[in-house]
């Protein structure tokens, strides 16, 4: 991997290049076998390479392109600590109770946005139909992913990780009862609407090798608004890749030929919660809940 030869004068960076001097420095610091060791700012790593058999040595890099650099020279011999989202975007320390504030509102806030959505997309795809709605409700998660990786503040964050979340839960919903209308043999039904649900733990394995891909290019990929902690940045621009298909395909989707028989005979009925309470499906209701 090679090094950006570019400094970032944003972070008034100035890298220690003169071996002498990095000699010099380790010299005057007289450090004792086996000591902890705290290098703000590692850089290039020229005192790093130098600190590092003296003892454990902890570095705290802002910038992430070299703290790639860093993590794939030193290894497991270097612990790193490096910048994020949060400091990024609202210069809040980590580990602090703001942080852990910010880390329960980013977490809770839309999970609770995509739990309201996800029980209204039966009622979503009922009115406008099953294709139409997942169309949409893909755009809207790649849409919202790719928002979110270019956004300044931590309230524009936040709205676009809610409306992420909506895009996601109204997606399973309608591609749920798309796919269970779509193929009417039961076996094939239960095969198709198996691979999804497998599938869809799979794109979390997935987003967490792009992560690391992207970590790990992270020095050769362009600086987005000149900020240190571009590798979350780019790891939410890889979700919004997997939505360009649709729209070569979307034409190409038939709508679920169950909907259309329906709302042409006018029987389509508006979902309703006290229905999963009827005696015929209360015990799965309670059962799955508590699952």
């Amino acid at each position: 991997m090679s090094l950006s030869p570019r400094r970032r004068k944003a972070l008034g960076q100035h890298f220690l290049v003169d071996n002498n001097i990095a000699d010099r420095i380790v010299a005057a610091a007289e450090i004792a076998p086996g000591e902890r060791i705290l290098e703000i700012g590692p850089g290039r790593g020229v005192l790093t390479e130098r600190l590092v058999p003296l003892g454990k040595l902890v570095a705290v890099e802002k910038d992430r392109w070299l703290a790639a650099v860093l993590r794939q020279r030193f290894g497991d011999e270097l612990e790193l600590i490096v910048g994020d989202a949060l400091a990024e975007l609202a210069n809040i320390e980590r580990g602090s109770a703001e942080f852990s504030r910010w880390v329960g509102i980013l977490f809770f806030v839309p999970a609770i946005f995509g739990g309201i959505f996800g029980l209204l997309g039966g009622y979503l795809t009922d009115r406008f139909g099953r294709r139409r709605v997942l169309v949409w409700s893909i755009l809207l998660y790649a849409g919202s992913v790719l928002a979110a990786a270019f956004s300044t503040t931590l309230w524009q964050f936040l709205l676009f990780r809610c409306t992420t979340f909506i895009g996601v839960s109204v997606e399973f919903v309608a591609a749920v009862a798309w796919l269970a209308e779509i193929f009417e043999d039961s076996k094939v039904r239960e095969r198709v609407l198996g691979y999804t649900q497998a599938f869809s733990s799979l794109g979390g394995i997935m987003i967490a090798q792009a992560y690391l891909l992207i970590n790990a290019i992270a020095p050769s990929l362009p600086a987005i608004y000149g900020g240190p902690d571009d590798v979350w940045r780019y790891t939410l621009l890889s979700g919004f890749f997997p939505a360009l298909p649709l729209l070569i395909i979307r034409p190409f989707l038939p709508e679920s030929p169950v909907w259309q028989q329906k709302r042409a005979a006018g029987t389509l009925k508006r979902p309703s919660v006290g229905e999963l309470f009827s005696p015929a499906l209360r015990r799965t209701t309670i059962v799955t809940t508590l699952m």
